[in-house]
């Protein structure tokens, strides 16, 4: 997670909230920084019972987890569970996705409860205000989380998050797409690596922070 690495930003920071944690493995990573204020979440069941299990030894921080999934609604909604444990996605597979995709599978999916991120803190009391750096693995659907969260965002100073190039899950926006909307509520790109084909992680910034 390279935001992490960068001194700046985690002076910066108040605190993250990281949608899609999945089974919690970067759990530690985050805790080896000065971030005090955490929230975790992850829908699939069997990943959130590891997430919750890989912070215990971090009791010394504000660390919530949230068996829930974000999106542009509240309400119950249909999630794909991938045959690989960070395939998991609100997006269903395009069957003519690029080939090096096409082990990319889903087994099957699962009736998740889901909540704009606006909602999601209203909901659980939570101050948007301390969690500024939001940290995104949610496969494809990262529009929908930014399209819930019009005022949850305007809190939020920077943005890292998987990215795709192709349109890998139905309904996908592909990197330049979503970088223009990013740009459209307020935020900058500031850099982006590769992970793997097809998909790499980007970060932006807001609009006149300085580093």
């Amino acid at each position: 997670m390279s935001v992490l690495s960068n001194p700046k930003i985690l002076a910066l920071t108040r605190g993250i909230i990281q949608l899609g944690a999945a089974n919690g493995s970067e759990v530690s990573q985050i805790n080896s920084t000065s971030i005090n204020n955490q929230i975790y979440i992850e829908p699939v069941p069997v990943y959130y019972e590891e997430l919750v299990y890989r912070t215990q030894p971090f009791l010394n921080k504000n660390i919530k987890c949230f068996n829930v999934a974000i999106s542009d609604q509240t309400g119950f909604i249909d999630f794909f569970l991938g045959e690989a444990e960070h395939n998991s996605s609100i997006y269903d597979l395009k069957e003519d996705r690029p080939s090096f995709h096409q082990a990319n599978r889903h087994r099957g999916k699962i009736s998740v409860i889901s909540y704009t991120l606006d909602d999601f803190f209203e909901k659980n009391q939570l101050r948007a205000k301390d969690y500024n750096l939001l940290y995104m693995d949610v496969q494809g659907a990262e529009n929908l989380v930014i399209q819930g969260a019009k005022k949850s965002l305007q809190e939020i100073d920077f943005v890292y998050t998987e990215v795709s190039y192709y349109e890998i899950y139905k309904g996908t926006v592909i990197f330049p797409e979503f970088t223009k909307l990013m740009q459209e509520n307020g935020f900058e790109y500031l850099t982006h690596f590769n992970i793997c084909e097809g998909q790499g992680e980007a970060t932006y910034i807001r609009r006149g922070i300085q580093l």
